[in-house]
């Protein structure tokens, strides 16, 4: 142990929370990330787009991987919101209604993709339809966008995804004492701030497309036996 660890003998211990809350950082951000890609792939296979997987940027800040993610959704929700806005404009008033109904059984949701080919061909499942229904109706993104608009400026946004692993030890041989003792204790406080919103938000979003995609799924295999 340090003398400085004497002197103020809790300093380890707020190393290692700062060490934590980092790691949980990047964590979520991680598993974020995994998620998105998961969406983007049912997107690219359902409705035919050409997605780019994202991969996260370790040597990168929070930020730019906040912004990263951002790019990704705001990308997949305006692709899918022109789709759905010329099927608004072409379909009649009572078909684009039952188009976004998720309760609507899935003969009646099949047959509507003989109104929808005519007008955009890649759709071509009713998984198709249920996952545009998903992204319009804000079930998927809406709500992470906002959450991670917030840790993009918040007081870690400028610290990179590395300081996982090497912050603390800088920290640890550069500042001694007091000074170290009042620096972990706002970065402590920076990152609680930070992951109050990020956490909830991540678990959600995460579970969100699990269950997307997995609803999706279960249609694929609901209507292989349907007829036309």
């Amino acid at each position: 142990m340090s003398f400085s660890d004497l002197l103020y003998p809790d300093n380890p211990k707020r190393r290692e929370k700062v060490i934590q809350l980092q790691q949980e950082i990047y964590s979520l951000m991680s598993n974020n990330f995994r998620a998105t890609n998961l969406l983007i792939n049912t997107i690219n296979h359902h409705l035919h787009l050409d997605f780019p997987i994202i991969s996260i940027q370790e040597k990168g800040t929070v930020q730019e991987n906040c912004n990263i993610l951002i790019n990704s959704m705001r990308n997949i929700q305006k692709e899918v919101e022109k789709i759905d806005k010329k099927l608004k404009e072409k379909l009649e008033p009572e078909a684009y209604k039952k188009l976004h109904d998720l309760n609507l059984p899935h003969e009646q949701k099949k047959a509507l993709l003989r109104l929808t080919a005519p007008i955009i061909g890649s759709i071509s499942t009713v998984a198709g339809i249920v996952l545009i229904t998903l992204i319009v109706k804000g079930v998927i993104l809406t709500g992470m966008v906002v959450a991670i608009g917030t840790v993009a400026t918040c007081g870690i946004a400028g610290l990179a995804l590395a300081v996982v692993f090497i912050g603390v030890d800088l920290i640890a041989s550069a500042i001694m004492g007091a000074v170290e003792r009042d620096k972990l204790e706002h970065e402590i406080s920076e990152y609680e701030k930070a992951l109050d919103t990020f956490r909830p938000a991540s678990l959600k979003y995460q579970n969100d497309i699990f269950y997307a995609i997995i609803k999706i799924e279960n249609i694929n295999n609901d209507v292989k036996h349907l007829q036309f």
